[in-house]
């Protein structure tokens, strides 16, 4: 039997998607599932994928998500709309940015230098955010913000 996980390069359960494909995919049990949305229910299917369509594609694995209590998810939910995504870099330092930041040797910046805030006052919570994440967090992947417009 064919092992799927080798296959994807990824972990059973870990949810990833296939270049080229807008679903979200995980392995159980030997089988590729995707991840159906219906309205507000959530179902997990079986994919039918043929494995020659998808071999070679690039797999982009997602992110699992931080657990936050729920004083840091009240600080997320009080920062501007308009910073997106929130890491801390080399040093410790919580940062948050407007546009998508990359990880250098020892800080998150962003080649078009856009706007962005230490929140050294915070440097205390958000222990789940560390240097080592792959990826800056999304701020409104967590909390739901209402803008000032609204």
């Amino acid at each position: 039997m064919l092992d799927l996980c080798k296959i994807f390069g990824v972990e059973k359960g870990e949810k990833f998607k296939i270049d080229g494909y807008e679903d979200i995919y995980f392995i159980e049990n030997g089988y590729l599932y995707y991840i159906g949305d219906y309205g507000e229910k959530k179902s997990y299917l079986k994919s039918y994928l043929i494995i020659n369509d998808v071999v070679g594609k690039n797999i982009i694995k997602i992110p699992k998500k931080k657990n936050f209590t729920d004083d840091e998810l009240c600080v997320l939910k009080n920062i501007d709309k308009k910073y997106k995504w929130i890491a801390r870099d080399k040093s410790g330092n919580l940062c948050i940015f407007d546009e998508k930041p990359n990880k250098n040797e020892e800080i998150w910046d962003n080649v078009i230098r856009s706007d962005f805030i230490e929140l050294n006052c915070y440097n205390s919570l958000f222990n789940s955010i560390q240097w080592e994440d792959e990826e800056p967090v999304c701020i409104d992947d967590y909390v739901d913000r209402e803008s000032e417009e609204d």
